[in-house]
């Protein structure tokens, strides 16, 4: 908090502010894990570290935009990103869609640096021959229909 608050000074930032209810819009009391203002703009910081469903995920957005909250959805690392496939769980990929093909990664160790994601389809190229060649497309096949992803991006 303390980066946001020497790079945005006017922004007030604060840890878990409540954001009282509007009972008249059928809008819940929120409570992002960052909040502030950048170029006046109200601006909400979550830090996903659990698993979400798509339904909840769905209701916290329609929140925001009611409000008029900018919203950015972080996905917090232990470890950065390698060059090795991986699995993106579903609430990343609804991430990745609703942030137009990027996943917004932070690792702690990087302190403000965010790492926008694109994900791509990880294919492995196999060359056997003859019957091992039939088994080795079926393996691929199963393989490609779980989805193995690779990181793609740059550090902001």
């Amino acid at each position: 908090m303390k980066l946001l608050q020497e790079r945005f000074p006017d922004g007030k930032w604060e840890k878990e502010r409540t954001i009282p209810e509007h009972k008249e819009r059928n809008i819940p009391q929120l409570r992002p894990d960052l909040s502030g203002r950048i170029r006046g703009r109200r601006v909400a910081i979550e830090i996903q570290a659990s698993t979400l469903t798509i339904a909840k995920l769905i209701k916290r957005l329609t929140d925001y935009t009611k409000r008029d909250i900018s919203l950015l959805w972080l996905v917090p690392l232990r470890e950065p990103l390698g060059e090795l496939p991986f699995r993106p769980r579903l609430y990343e990929r609804y991430l990745h869609n609703i942030y137009y093909g990027r996943t917004y990664y932070w690792w702690a160790g990087q302190g403000l640096v965010i790492k926008p994601v694109h994900y791509g389809l990880y294919e492995t190229r196999l060359r056997p021959h003859g019957r091992q060649r039939q088994r080795a497309n079926s393996i691929l096949a199963a393989r490609n229909r779980r989805h193995l992803w690779y990181a793609t991006g740059r550090v902001l």
